[in-house]
């Protein structure tokens, strides 16, 4: 399984799908979901994929909304 970081500590201004690449990371807005329990905004840090194998995942995912997902994969792919 293939997964990115994910963190609330807010690393760029602006809405979903809003980008930044600072000089350590690259950035994406995501937007609040599932995957966090007290509702804050989440980004995404899109430089650094990691593998994972699935029996090992401890936490709780949640389904992305597709438009997000499309976003997230066209920024990764290219």
């Amino acid at each position: 399984m293939l997964a990115l970081m994910l963190t609330s500590k807010d690393h760029i201004p602006g809405g979903v799908g809003e980008v930044r690449e600072d000089r350590h990371a690259k950035w994406m807005n995501i937007g609040t979901g599932d995957w966090d329990s007290q509702g804050r905004p989440s980004e995404l840090r899109l430089d650094r994929i990691v593998r994972l194998d699935p029996d090992s995942i401890r936490r709780e995912g949640a389904i992305l909304p597709r438009d997000v997902f499309d976003r997230v994969a066209e920024h990764i792919s290219g």
